[in-house]
């Protein structure tokens, strides 16, 4: 027994050890951190926990999930095209160029692909233009549909994992809401089948977890090497410690797709790329990176499938030229452990907004929070008086 948990420790304090960096990472980053818009993201974590405790009585809530993410998704496919550029266009150009070709010289024109591109991911765009027409909209809302049922592939596998609908549903949402996996919606990229069929298989694994733990595990594992090499594609980049290290800094700390911010478009979408999007989208992950590491050292002992799959993708990030799309596979793992911690700071939220009369004394430490939050609020509400009656407080604009 003793070793067996020694193993299990063995394996959680890398994923954490994982985590941490990348939330330490995000925290250094300059432009990562915004007065304004941080708190906001930080916010939008703590309205979808919310919701997601709500939803946990609904019968279709589950139903509900999978509609509002696909739906989600479509929006930001038809308003947020990316158009292809670099090896994205190279693969485009010859899912084009297959979908017009006899079957039979599939194979010769595959052979000539150059590297740095997904053969698999070629074969499958070529299928659906050939099905759908030569539109990017025929690779691209398919790849929404997928996305949004990864967000109810992700509830299933937290629910299975936890035995919490509550859990399961606040996991969902928090991949279904989550603005990287949004914003790249648009691109043109295998990641939401890529994303699904990981989950599907972690899905598989959980129940053969119950029963046979090690030899799931190691299944696990392998996925998520093998799945973390498809996505990063490219060359294998080894060196020292240092080098590694920084790499998955890059890797696992950054959650602003680069891709999702080629086309800039309008006055409105400039300026949301700009100054808006970074800040916003490493907020969102910066909370979900921190509700995660409380949730694998809290609640995930027992099961480890996801930090295992984790430390997989880690691995082929370790070897592998780092590419940042590869946290598309990460974020719904990080959703599975973020559940739980999300759910409690809903509550604990509703009790510090609750009326003493109806509450009574609260713990302590849910005190100093009021406190802490109570002196921020006035704090806020005095800039705001000194900024627009007194004029005194024009530092405060420049500052946002």
């Amino acid at each position: 027994m003793k070793t067996e948990r020694l193993a299990r420790w063995a394996l959680l304090l890398p994923a954490a050890g994982l985590l941490a960096l990348s939330a330490l990472t995000i925290l250094r980053e300059l432009g990562a951190i915004h007065p304004l818009y941080t708190p906001q993201a930080l916010a939008a974590v703590l309205a979808v926990a919310l919701a997601a405790r709500w939803m946990g009585d609904w019968r279709w809530s589950f139903a509900l999930l999978a509609v509002g993410a696909v739906g989600l998704r479509v929006v930001f496919v038809l308003g947020w095209t990316v158009y292809p550029h670099e090896a994205a266009l190279s693969s485009w150009n010859l899912a084009l160029e297959l979908s017009g070709s006899p079957l039979g010289q599939w194979p010769a024109l595959l052979g000539a692909l150059g590297g740095g591109l997904d053969r698999a991911f070629v074969v499958y765009a070529a299928v659906l233009v050939r099905l759908l027409g030569p539109s990017l909209l025929a690779v691209q809302l398919p790849g929404a549909v997928l996305g949004g049922l990864s967000c109810l592939m992700t509830a299933l596998l937290a629910l299975r994992l936890t035995g919490d609908r509550r859990a399961a549903l606040a996991a969902g949402a928090l991949t279904a809401c989550c603005p990287t996996l949004l914003f790249s919606a648009g691109v043109l990229s295998g990641l939401p089948v890529y994303t699904f069929l990981l989950l599907w298989g972690l899905y598989l694994l959980a129940k053969l977890e119950e029963a046979h733990p090690w030899p799931a595990l190691a299944a696990a594992l392998l996925i998520g090497v093998v799945f973390g090499s498809a996505v990063g594609g490219g060359s294998v980049e080894l060196g020292g410690l240092g080098e590694l290290v920084r790499k998955v800094r890059y890797q696992f700390g950054s959650f602003n797709y680069p891709q999702a911010r080629l086309d800039t478009g309008g006055g409105l979408r400039s300026l949301l790329i700009g100054q808006v999007m970074h800040p916003v989208l490493q907020g969102y992950m910066l909370a979900v990176l921190l509700l995660a590491l409380a949730g694998l050292l809290l609640y995930h002992r027992e099961r480890l499938l996801p930090a295992v799959a984790a430390l997989g993708c880690l691995a082929a990030a370790m070897v592998w030229t780092a590419e940042p799309v590869r946290n598309g596979l990460l974020i719904p793992l990080l959703a599975t452990w973020a559940a739980r911690p999300a759910l409690q700071a809903a509550d604990w939220a509703l009790l510090l907004a609750a009326p003493e009369k109806k509450r009574g004394p609260l713990p302590p430490a849910l005190a100093a929070v009021r406190l802490v939050v109570s002196v921020v609020v006035y704090g806020a509400m005095l800039a705001l008086v000194l900024l627009f009656f007194t004029g005194e407080g024009a530092f405060l604009y420049e500052a946002f």
